[in-house]
């Protein structure tokens, strides 16, 4: 589930993988296990699109896209993130190419801004 730079064919398979490792867990820590599982991917209302658009982009016949979704955005999808970790590497390296961009002019700013706090 760590690996950056994967496609969304890729990044379903890890995920149903896990899904089935995680039903296969016995006892009531299994049970734990799956609940939790169940109720985050409830709250995920996107991941059915997300099959969807990948069984297009595998051109199995008499799928069709979501409602309000284009070929063109299908085609897109093809690299989306679907993990946490991916999302979370990927804004962490914006948010430190910004912080290392602090200069002379950024410095007075923020110690103008921080003394009329």
């Amino acid at each position: 589930l760590e690996t950056a730079g994967i496609t969304l064919e890729d990044g379903l398979k890890i995920f149903e993988d896990a899904e089935e490792r995680i039903r296969k867990i016995p006892g009531d820590d299994g049970e734990g296990f799956k609940t939790k599982f169940d109720y985050v991917v409830k709250k995920n209302p996107a991941l059915p699109a997300l099959r969807q658009a990948q069984d297009v982009l595998l051109g199995k016949s008499g799928d069709a896209l979501p409602d309000g979704m284009s070929p063109m955005d299908s085609a897109i999808l093809k690299y989306c993130l679907i993990t946490s970790v991916d999302v979370e590497r990927s804004l962490n390296k914006k948010i430190s190419d910004r912080r290392q961009n602090l200069t002379e002019k950024n410095l007075a700013e923020i110690i103008v801004c921080n003394c009329f706090l």
